[in-house]
């Protein structure tokens, strides 16, 4: 009998160390399983982290591309008259051409003559674009083979007055003058508002956008 007590309490301790060495294989997986989970999220984390950090300067170089296609796209005044559908001023983008500027003057009329015209030439801050017509292509050529001079340089237009007075020109006189359309024109009479009147007439340039080119087209005609 105490043989067979023996083999019981033996039998009895196996089973005991096995359930000992089953709990602890399963404390063991549960805590790989808890260690591969949370380094999987930290690797994960960072692996974003390092994409985010490099998509940055791929924003930036964006923003200066739209800074670059604003400059390109800057927009400057021209005057454009005689011979087309809606002469006057026209806001266009830096780098047009002649051509671009009389297509949004509703294109020239039937007694337009383009001939002399440099349609390709590219335009520039404050241009005057004069369409002329066959007559007066012909007059001026007629003027050229009648006279032995040598070429002048072009007059002012028959309708501007001798010596217009900046202080008390009105909006009509001033558009009269060479290069000075209704923009400039404005321009003059809300400086002599806010300033006062002209103590010289090179004080014009101090209008904006009145360069020395128009001055020096103008001068003749303007007095103080």
């Amino acid at each position: 009998m105490p043989r067979g007590n023996n083999i019981k309490n033996y039998v009895k301790g196996f089973f005991d160390v096995a359930e000992l060495k089953s709990a602890s294989a399963i404390a063991i997986v549960l805590l790989t399983v808890i260690v591969v989970l949370v380094s999987s999220y930290f690797i994960a984390a960072y692996r974003n982290k390092g994409t985010y950090s490099q998509s940055e300067p791929n924003f930036a170089y964006a923003d200066n591309v739209k800074d670059g296609e604003k400059e390109e796209n800057q927009k400057i005044l021209v005057h454009i008259k005689g011979e087309v559908k809606n002469p006057g001023l026209y806001e266009v983008e830096d780098g047009c051409r002649v051509n671009d500027a009389i297509d949004l003057a509703g294109g020239t009329t039937e007694r337009a003559d383009i001939n002399g015209i440099n349609l390709a030439q590219k335009l520039k801050d404050e241009d005057e674009i004069f369409i002329p017509s066959f007559d007066d292509t012909k007059k001026e050529g007629t003027k050229k083979s009648s006279s032995k001079k040598a070429a002048s340089p072009k007059p002012a237009p028959s309708t501007a007055p001798k010596a217009i007075n900046l202080n008390t020109a009105t909006f009509d006189e001033l558009i009269t003058l060479p290069g000075i359309g209704p923009a400039y024109a404005n321009r003059i009479l809300q400086y002599r508002r806010e300033v006062g009147n002209f103590k010289s007439i090179e004080e014009i340039m101090r209008i904006k956008g009145i360069s020395r080119n128009i001055y020096d087209r103008i001068k003749e005609y303007i007095k103080v």
